[in-house]
This record gives structure tokens, sequence and C-alpha cells, in this order.
């Protein structure tokens, strides 16, 4: 009877591993295009501090409080349609993009002319002046409208896909800001 009490303690061990191989190989794994669009409606929605939780090796940028306001307001009037996944392999994807936001750089320009061609007094500080009036032709829709196609490279880690932080991904917010 003690031969067979550790045979039968092994074989329940077996079963028991067996179980838990199967259950962490069935978890729910979040697919390319998933982690893009929650990556973009985070962004979207100004949740700066959730969308690093989808890039790979994020790190948050020191700004000054006008550019940030400025990116702020470009987010805010952003929209995104997530276009095609491709597989790369089996850990690494691509997923193709397509953004309109306000041209930031544009309504800068627009702004400083609007300020120039009506000749107004600056004041001490004329930089919120500026700010005012880009902020103003951001939010009545007066800044042209960039169009343009991103692809974000993906890759898996540890059963979760990431954004890849590479160039392209550096260079993501200036090209739809028109900087």
């Amino acid at each position: 009877m003690h031969k067979y009490w550790k045979l039968r303690t092994l074989f329940a061990l077996l079963i028991l591993i067996g179980i838990m191989v199967f259950s962490i190989g069935c978890q729910k794994q979040t697919s390319p295009d998933v982690v893009v669009t929650n990556f973009c409606t985070h962004l979207q929605k100004l949740e700066f501090d959730q969308t690093t939780k989808y890039v790979y090796g994020s790190s948050p940028r020191d700004n000054s409080p006008f550019e940030d306001e400025l990116i702020r307001s470009g987010f805010a009037n952003m929209t995104f349609k997530v276009g095609e996944t491709k597989f790369i392999s089996k850990d690494a994807a691509t997923v193709s993009v397509a953004v309109s936001a306000p041209n930031i750089g544009e309504a800068l320009d627009l702004a400083m002319y609007s300020l120039y061609a009506s000749r107004m007094y600056l004041p001490p500080d004329p930089e919120s002046l500026l700010r005012a009036k880009t902020y103003e032709i951001i939010n009545q829709n007066q800044s042209p409208i960039i169009q343009t196609t991103t692809v974000f490279t993906l890759k898996k880690d540890k059963r979760q896909w990431y954004i890849v932080n590479n160039d392209e991904f550096n260079i993501f917010a200036l090209r739809i800001f028109g900087y």
C-alpha cells in the first residue's frame, strides 16, 4: 500500500501541473490592434498616465506647460481609425493607424499672424496672448487638419503586446501636429 501511495501522489501532482499549464496557456491575450486602439483612446481622452502601460520602454516627456497644453488640445481634437495588423512573427506585429488632428504648427502660425495683423499691444507676457489665440484657433476648428497614417511596431513580452518605443513612435505626435 505504501508503494501505491507514492504513485497516486505523483499522478495527482502531474494532473495538477497539467491543469496549471493548460489554464496559463488559455489566458485571454490582447491582440495588437486592441493595444493600439486602447493607446489612442487614452491619448484622445488625455489620460497620458494610462498610455504608458501600452508602450514598451516609455518614459514621460519633460515639456514646458505651454507645449503640454498645445499637445493636450491637439490630442483632444484627434480622431483615429485602426487599420491593418500584420504579424511579422509570433512575437512581432505592425498596426497601421489613420489619424486626423489639428495642425498645431499651423495654428501657431495663424495665431502669430492674427496678432501681428491686428497690431495688438503686446502685454509683458506675450506668450499668454499667443497661447490664448492658439487655443482659440484650435478649439474653433480654424486650424488646418493633418491626415496621416502611422505604423506602430508591437512586440509580445510575457504574453502581452506592447507598442515599441522606436523612431516611428517618437515622431508620431510631431507628424500629426505638423511639427
